[in-house]
């Protein structure tokens, strides 16, 4: 293939492309129906460039609808259209982001060059361009006459590498190996769904479940990956039931902090800023915690505090 041909797909829009079985309905000189089989929700038609779909005609301007056209559409990426870019360029100007061609609803039937070079010399009758699921097509009409309504495509989309065994140049289709591999689907619209027997609740607490409550990080260092800057520490007391009192004493018994712990979202965890009753930094030492829940439960754990020397 072409440079071209390639460039769409390594910097292009088959970004866009999702693993899946696309069928197409024509219907009315279009198509009627364009249907993801796979993901079960309706491909849309955009005139710019999307996990979508749309006609392209002559974007550049030489009479002929060929790989290149696809280059110029709203908005892919500029360095497709570059004058002189022999990898992916055609000679013509870009008219810039905004200025683009844009794709259409229906197919524009043209002349069609589906050589891989895409200079005019391979003309292949009328036919149209069609961008869908991040790639590009060129398809030669019968007769010059579009599907009859009714008629049916599907399009069914791979992703993985393409190898060759026997030289990159053998024509030979048993000279490849295909990959497969997973790829998120880009998919408007595609939702997952979950079902539950019941909504989410807080268990019975039991006094096993207070055992593993604990500080984090302990000890804990005058800086930590926690903080973000000298003025605001943090430490945190995780696992803990959806409601409690946390009290922090020294090691002779004083009452440090009260701590309040509510959150009706079930989390388990509860910031302390370090500082004591009158909001200034405790000192460096091991520190008590008691923990209470509403219905008597306590836990008694400890941890140290570190302060380096200024």
């Amino acid at each position: 293939t072409s440079g071209a041909m390639q460039c769409y797909g390594y910097v292009g829009a088959a970004g866009m492309m999702r693993q899946a079985d696309i069928r197409v309905t024509w219907g009315g000189g279009t198509f009627s129906e364009v249907r993801d089989l796979t993901h079960h929700v309706d491909v849309r038609f955009h005139p710019h460039v999307n996990p979508t779909w749309g006609f392209v005609g002559d974007n550049d301007g030489d009479g002929v609808i060929d790989w290149r056209d696809f280059n110029y559409l709203e908005p892919v990426s500029r360095p497709l259209a570059q004058p002189g870019n022999g990898f992916c360029g055609h000679g013509g100007l870009d008219p810039g982001l905004g200025n683009r061609p844009e794709m259409s609803q229906s197919p524009i039937v043209l002349p069609v060059d589906m050589g891989a070079i895409g200079n005019g010399t391979a003309v292949t009758g009328t036919g149209f361009g069609l961008y869908i699921n991040g790639e590009r097509f060129i398809f030669a009409l019968t007769g010059g006459s579009l599907p009859a309504d009714g008629t049916q495509w599907t399009l069914r989309t791979h992703a993985g590498p393409v190898r060759a065994s026997s030289g990159a140049e053998t024509r030979t289709p048993s000279g490849y190996t295909y990959t497969a591999f997973e790829r998120p689907p880009m998919v408007e619209g595609l939702q997952v769904v979950f079902t539950v027997d019941q909504a989410t609740s807080a268990t019975t607490l039991t006094s096993d479940m207070l055992d593993r409550v604990h500080t984090v990080p302990d000890p804990y260092y005058v800086t930590n990956e926690i903080e973000q800057t000298p003025f605001t520490k943090s430490m945190r007391f995780v696992n803990l039931p959806p409601q409690a009192i946390v009290r922090i004493y020294s090691v002779s018994g004083v009452l440090v902090q009260v701590l309040e712990h509510n959150d009706a979202g079930l989390g388990g965890e509860l910031n302390w800023n370090v500082r004591n009753r009158n909001n200034q930094f405790v000192a460096s030492g091991v520190y008590f915690f008691h923990v209470e829940t509403p219905d008597g439960q306590e836990k008694i754990g400890r941890f140290t505090v570190v302060n380096f020397a200024q």
